[in-house]
């Protein structure tokens, strides 16, 4: 041992083959620091040998294989006086069953992944005694998400140390896997416990060691202390404290796959690289490789590729779905035993039927051991092929592959695999190959050829695998990504692949990992490869990637809560020129004092520019003000509680430079809640008919701006939707087919998409773009409880082309009414507007209200107590002011409806009517009124909103209407009898009293006389006096009554 010091770290062997993972990582260990290391007393005396010449330093201490590692940690408490020590470092020789090699290294890296952390993480421990935990940030999973099936276990075996804490609603989590830092008087106190642990097999869940591992994690929170978390995606980031479970870390269950693979496809944990010189055990191969080229010129990976399968073959038939220019058969001269030529349309299976054809008929077949179907799709072979064909031919499959894939189904990747006689001699394989024909597109030659093959095969009994099995998981189910391995070259690449697909660097959307980082790890690992690649302009235009910078906008209101998770996503990226400017709209929680207090060095580098707002201004003006502050050529958007996937901006890039003449390209999204997959390609979708581009997955211009403004205000949702409409209509976008942003959809009040309307802002946004009509709808209503469903049923029910939204404003019923109103927009959210405002304002303030909230073009009016008999009311008047911009409004026959008798009959009023009417028809009609019924008309919204006051006074009513109408243009009328008006004798009019009715007439006709042209003036005098001469009747006539 060292001299005195008040940590050390304990180690505990099982795994031989992996000892120099845990060597090197604790070559970051203080040198002061003691160690210990456990190994099961099974182990024989080479096998100590191995374990003390790993690690000169420590004490080895023989101990039961009891509880696996955390077993032995209790067993070396027994032996040891860990007590001395304040806090230690604990990892062990971590395997399993769930992607072992990266799960191993991302538990190293989070406790021994460099000095600098190691140094702050003990200087931690010694400053704060709260500083109880410490590991890697994303193994920290929440603990109630995880209890089962272990919460019996942990409640017995540490019922002392919980107490009447509820492990199952508490804030606390734990590192998953048990390589970490921790106090000694948390393990002195789970010691005191006396588990016991028992010799058993191994299981990867459900033990006592299981329960402990909880433990670990639980007695901080119990204890009250923090937990120094390591964000394995920056190396260079020092471990953060966080009290409780850190609001930004995902609270659900989750299998450690979906945890690990974004670490490992984007290279944020990288296991050891171990490239082999292994040679394979002599066997006789034959190859069939496939080849195609438009031109006639062989590709040039093709010679490197087959003189380095022709040191392990016998033959290798070379076989060309297309003509050779004259001399690149002679290319080929001294690889291939044979070369076929000619389009035959089949591809690569077409030409793998030919090649084994002919090595059939050649003789060849019947000596060979086994059958390669290879292709030219890859550069190769990265070193040589024969440490893979070492590796995979040991385990005696009857045929493998390079890799595998789920994508579609579960399949050998075609463009390598290697059959054994006992397959390819077989009479499934025969009559399979045999069968291959001309498929009318490459993915039913996928599906019945590729995949089939290997389901064929599979189904007939013979074994099979990959070198590099595909362990990796998506976000959801649903996720696509990590199916198909080949996105992630550099992944498969670092497991010792010898191959990488060629459209690695050619096509932006088929490498996640970008062009550049290929080209360095070729470079440093595989120089002649790289020399190959780089001899193509396809290829070598993407080498100037790196020269796309971004101006990242991230507008956040109240996110305190989880800005830090958003903020990360942006800084993990791949591709590094950027800036992420976060524009702070006012907020009045914690957020600027998060984002500074956790980023304080990137925004003294510049990397992050902070802009706060002293108010609330809204997320266009907030996004807007960070348009303005952008220095990039290129703008990208990221939301304050979403993330972006580490090759989102790196894509993009590529993209760019695939296409340089695109001002604006978009990808898709996932929503990791539901597994709902946004974003197609443009030209497969209408973006006026539904936004498939979202704002977090879209990039464009910095130019733009100037040309085509920026986000416009008046919008308080579907922004992001007006904007993309704009920006997109002049050419078309470039998109990327892959998955660019995680959607985490969580329904907080505080979200545009709680607080505002859809429907408000889809009409709006429709109105501004589509050449179709848009139509508000207003229902209004007052105690019509009988009549209302088949009011808002008949709106419900118009159809046509044109964009419809519907307005319900109850005015204050007693009956019922309201509620109605309110089940049916919580049942239409995307078609319904409830905007009643609770409480009686009265007929008129209602209309004002309705119309001032309507958004569409043209507005019409449904009564609660009416209803609309033609399913294309709308349609059809929508239509016609289309085609008569004279006219400010149009209305249609009506039924009336007489409530006491049943009886229907049609106004003899509106018949013979032309199409366009004036006030000169009203005047020349004995009640001075053609429209009667509000229901039957639509109307300019603009128009309405603009109604002067005095139309509302008293009410607003259908005759002074018309009249004001008749001074801004003609009133269109169409014959057909569209609406059904109810005389209903608990209306305003029908079940008004006589006198009632007079007055009322009287009210109206005199605003009417304040409103018309001066030509009908007389007129409407007239019937005013008239109607006072039978209200002075009827008031004479009832006081005679009396």
């Amino acid at each position: 041992m060292n001299e005195p010091t008040d940590h050390a770290a304990i180690i505990h062997v099982w795994h031989l083959d992996v000892l120099d993972d845990l060597t090197e990582a604790l070559e970051h260990l203080h040198e002061t620091a003691d160690q210990f290391v456990t190994l099961p007393v099974s182990f024989g005396q080479e096998q100590r040998d191995r374990v003390t010449a790993a690690f000169p330093k420590a004490m080895i201490v023989e101990v039961e294989n009891r509880g696996q590692d955390i077993g032995a940690l209790f067993q070396l408490m027994q032996k040891v006086n860990l007590g001395r020590y304040d806090f230690i470092c604990k990892i062990h020789t971590k395997k399993g069953p769930n992607m072992p090699e990266e799960w191993r290294r991302a538990l190293l890296d989070g406790v021994l992944g460099s000095k600098r952390q190691v140094t702050h993480i003990v200087e931690s421990f010694r400053a704060d005694p709260k500083v109880m935990l410490a590991g890697a940030r994303q193994l920290f999973v929440f603990g109630p998400a995880y209890l089962e099936p272990n919460a019996e276990k942990l409640a017995e075996n540490y019922a002392p140390l919980i107490g009447d804490f509820d492990v199952r609603s508490e804030d606390w989590g734990f590192i998953a896997g048990t390589c970490f830092w921790i106090r000694t008087s948390i393990l002195q106190d789970m010691a005191a416990c006396a588990v016991e642990f028992l010799p058993a097999d191994y299981v990867t869940d459900g033990a006592p060691a299981h329960a402990a591992e909880r433990m670990f994690g639980l007695s901080v929170a119990l204890r009250g202390g923090t937990v120094l978390l390591q964000d394995l995606r920056f190396a260079d980031r020092l471990p953060e404290a966080e009290t409780g479970f850190p609001a930004d870390l995902p609270r659900n269950w989750r299998r450690l796959a979906q945890i690990l693979t974004p670490l490992a496809v984007n290279l944020f944990i990288r296991p050891r690289y171990r490239p082999t010189e292994a040679q394979p055990a002599p066997r006789r191969r034959v190859a069939v490789f496939a080849s195609y080229t438009g031109d006639g010129i062989l590709p040039p990976q093709v010679v490197p590729y087959l003189e380095g399968l022709r040191h392990l073959t016998e033959a290798i038939v070379v076989v060309c779905d297309n003509d050779l220019q004259s001399g690149e058969a002679a290319k080929l001269s001294g690889l291939a035993a044979h070369v076929i030529t000619g389009r035959h349309g089949e591809y690569d299976f077409g030409s793998y039927k030919r090649g084994v054809a002919w090595l059939e008929k050649a003789g060849m077949l019947t000596k060979a051991d086994d059958l390669i179907l290879c292709n030219d799709s890859c550069y190769g072979p990265i070193g040589s092929f024969a440490p893979m064909f070492a590796e995979m031919e040991a385990k005696g499959l009857d045929f493998w592959g390079a890799t595998d894939s789920r994508e579609i189904d579960y399949h050998l990747q075609s463009y390598f695999v290697v059959l054994t006689r006992r397959v390819f001699s077989s009479e499934t394989f025969r009559k399979f190959i045999s069968s291959v024909e001309k498929q009318p597109n490459v993915q039913e030659v996928i599906k019945k050829y590729e995949i089939g093959m290997t389901q064929t095969l599979v189904k007939a009994g013979f074994s099979s695998g990959a070198m590099v099995a595909n362990t990796l998981a998506g976000v959801h189910e649903k996720d696509p990504t990590s199916r198909n391995l080949t996105l992630f070259p550099l992944y498969t690449l670092n497991r010792g692949l010898p191959l990488l697909k060629v459209k690695a660097l050619t096509k932006p959307s088929s490498n996640a990992n970008g062009a550049a980082a290929i080209f360095d790890w070729l470079a440093e690992n595989a120089p002649d490869i790289h020399a190959v690649a780089m001899s193509e302009f396809e290829v070598m235009k993407f080498a100037a990637t790196s020269k796309i910078g971004f101006s990242v906008i991230m507008p956040t209101y109240n996110r305190a809560w989880c800005i830090g998770r958003a903020i990360r996503a942006v800084l993990a990226q791949t591709h590094r020129n950027f800036e992420l400017i976060i524009v702070d709209d006012g907020s009045t929680d914690d957020t600027e004092q998060e984002v500074r207090r956790r980023f304080p060095d990137e925004i003294a580098s510049g990397r992050i520019v902070y802009v706060r707002l002293e108010r609330n201004v809204g997320v266009c003006k907030a996004r807007n003000i960070g348009m303005m502050r952008a220095r990039a050529d290129w703008i990208a958007y990221a939301d304050s509680d979403n993330e972006v996937r580490p090759y989102f901006l790196n894509m993009f890039a590529h993209a760019i430079i695939q296409h340089p003449g695109k001002d604006t390209v978009y990808g898709r999204f996932i929503n990791v809640n539901s597994g709902n997959i946004i974003g197609i390609a443009f030209e497969n979708g209408d973006v006026l008919r539904g936004n498939f581009i979202d704002l977090g997955v879209f990039a464009h211009r910095r130019s733009l701006m100037g040309k085509l403004g920026c986000f416009d205000d008046s919008l308080r949702r579907l922004v992001d939707w007006d904007l993309v409409i704009r920006y997109t209509r002049h050419d078309v976008p470039s998109y990327i087919d892959k998955i660019l942003l995680d959607y985490v959809d969580e329904e907080r009040n505080d979200r545009i998409s709680v607080g505002e309307s859809y429907v408000k802002a889809n009409i709006q946004v429709h109105r501004k773009h589509s050449p179709l009509p848009t139509v508000s709808t207003i229902i209004v209503s007052y105690n019509h409880l009988e009549f209302i469903v088949e009011a808002i049923e008949s709106a419900l029910a118009q159809k046509g082309n044109f964009h419809h939204e519907i307005l319900l404003s109850d005015d204050g019923s007693t009956d019922g009414t309201a509620r109605i109103m309110a089940r049916y927009a919580e049942k239409y959210p995307m078609r319904i507007r409830n905007i009643s405002r609770g409480g009686n304002h009265g007929v008129s303030a209602n209309y004002r209200h309705c119309f001032a909230e309507a958004q569409g073009e043209f507005v019409a009016v449904l009564e609660g107590d009416d209803y609309w008999s033609d399913p294309e009311k709308l349609a059809k008047q929508a239509a016609f002011l289309r085609e008569h911009a004279e006219a400010a409004m149009v209305l249609s026959r009506i039924e009336l409806l007489d409530m006491k008798s049943g009886k229907r009959r049609l106004l003899k009023r509106q018949e013979g009517l032309p199409n366009i009417i004036s006030g000169k028809h009203f005047s020349e009609n004995q009640h001075l009124n053609l429209i009667v019924n509000f229901s039957c008309c639509m109307f300019r919204t603009d128009i309405m909103q603009h109604l002067p006051d005095m139309m509302y006074d008293p009410r607003l009513s259908e005759i002074p209407l018309a009249f004001y109408l008749d001074r801004l243009g003609g009133i269109g009328f169409l014959s057909d009898v569209m609406s059904t008006y109810r005389l209903n004798d608990k209306s305003v009019w029908t079940g008004a009293s006589m006198a009632n009715k007079h007055r009322q007439a009287i009210d109206v006709r005199q605003t009417a006389l304040r409103v018309a042209r001066p030509i009908y003036q007389a007129t409407i005098q007239r019937h005013i006096e008239a109607r006072q001469k039978q209200l002075e009747a009827e008031l004479f006539k009832n006081a005679v009554a009396a």
